[in-house]
């Protein structure tokens, strides 16, 4: 079981000794302190303190392959195990481990927004926890292949999952609803937040295709009141600011065009 390390973008690397045998899986980083590393698989979780230099086995109450591991954002001594036999937690940096249940786990990844929310993708769909794997409850309504092999966030957006034969699919945070499993799928689309607001505000946009698009404000009365931003860009989610600090209060309109779709977003600026 080794870990490898490159210090120099990858020109060269130096490889970790960890145990005799088995293989490396999962690796996290302590966000807190990057000299922190966890690595976890067959047959143990080893941390290093020190950027690999030096590693200590920290697998006391697991019972299983590790597949993954995660950092607790909010508390970086707690730490979750995803294996076959469940969701293992530890609050003392791998001191000991506990189950918390949620068998045959694949992935995990939890909420760095929302303290205690972990998602966790499954050989049997995707669940959650909402108070840090004290309980679990599914969330698989429309998605095709229960089979998740990796899964990951955008925070306050939307919950992306990988499965095993049927493409990607993602969570809507925000309503709670299953979407399509493709980008190609799905037609232009933009958000605003906050919205209502004032002075600063972040549009959310979704490209469904390669090529050029605008992102144009206009007022009520259906008047340009400046383009707010212009490019050629690739399919997928971005953000770019509204600025409204010199823009009279009142209900404006963020119009999204590409050369095949449009969508409209209404926006109240209030001061």
């Amino acid at each position: 079981m080794f870990s490898s390390k490159t210090a120099n973008s990858c020109s060269t690397w130096t490889r970790y000794y960890l145990a005799t045998i088995g293989y490396v899986y999962a690796i996290a980083v302590d966000p807190m302190n990057s000299a922190i590393v966890y690595a976890g698989g067959n047959p143990s979780v080893y941390r290093t303190s020190n950027g690999g230099t030096n590693w200590i086995d920290v697998s006391s109450g697991l019972t299983d392959v590790v597949m993954d591991i995660a950092i607790d954002p909010f508390t970086s001594t707690t730490l979750y195990a995803a294996t076959r036999d469940g969701v293992f937690k530890t609050t003392n940096s791998g001191g000991l481990w506990a189950n918390t249940g949620c068998t045959e786990a694949t992935s995990l990844i939890p909420d760095p927004l929302i303290q205690g929310m972990i998602y966790c993708g499954t050989a049997n769909g995707v669940y959650k926890s909402t108070n840090g794997g004290g309980d679990w409850y599914s969330m698989n309504d429309g998605l095709m292949d229960t089979n998740v092999t990796c899964i990951g966030i955008d925070p306050d957006e939307f919950l992306f999952v990988g499965t095993a034969g049927n493409g990607l699919y993602r969570w809507h945070l925000n309503t709670g609803s299953l979407e399509s499993r493709s980008y190609t799928a799905q037609s232009t689309a933009c958000r605003i937040d906050p919205n209502p607001g004032s002075g600063k505000a972040t549009i959310t946009y979704h490209l469904n295709r390669v090529g050029h698009f605008r992102i144009s404000l206009y007022n009520a009365s259906g008047q340009l009141v400046r383009i707010v931003h212009e490019a050629e860009q690739l399919p997928g989610i971005y953000r770019t600011a509204l600025f409204m600090s010199d823009t009279p209060p009142g209900i404006y309109f963020v119009r999204l065009e590409t050369y095949d779709d449009v969508s409209v977003t209404k926006f109240v600026h209030c001061k």
